[in-house]
């Protein structure tokens, strides 16, 4: 017997992410649209980095208006974190109508119910049923 995370997690849709845009790439394509030098823009970024984490380290959030929020989390263990709350701004272009341009495996499935992707499971896979 399936259990039902399994068979929601085999149908659902997820995006199907392609290979990693690292800071170069990044620095790249910022200089491309600017007249900031990609020297001056890593350097920029390495800068941003350190304000943040001295930021974080002093126990504050840290905004940055159409990037998003990080701010400093504790586990129980004692280590620290950081969560990030992306800004409104990022979703927004992504839920746009075309704002999304990559792939998404099993695209025919966006809208059903879990209930309707336990059903397309036990009828795919009459061996290995999710029961209530």
């Amino acid at each position: 017997m399936a259990e039902k995370i399994v068979a929601i997690n085999a149908y659902r849709p997820k995006v199907k992410l392609i290979k990693r845009a690292r800071v170069k790439e990044v620095v790249q394509q910022i200089a491309k649209g600017s007249t900031i030098h990609e020297g001056e823009m890593s350097l920029a970024l390495q800068q941003l980095r350190e304000a943040v984490i001295y930021m974080l380290q002093g126990g504050r959030s840290v905004t940055l208006e159409g990037l998003g929020t990080f701010t400093p989390q504790i586990r129980l263990d004692g280590t620290f974190g950081v969560s990030l709350k992306p800004d409104k701004a990022i979703t927004g272009e992504l839920n746009k109508d075309n704002g999304f341009i990559g792939d998404i495996v099993n695209r025919d499935n966006i809208g059903k119910t879990p209930d309707e992707l336990v059903t397309l499971w036990n009828e795919e896979h009459p061996d290995d049923l999710v029961t209530p």
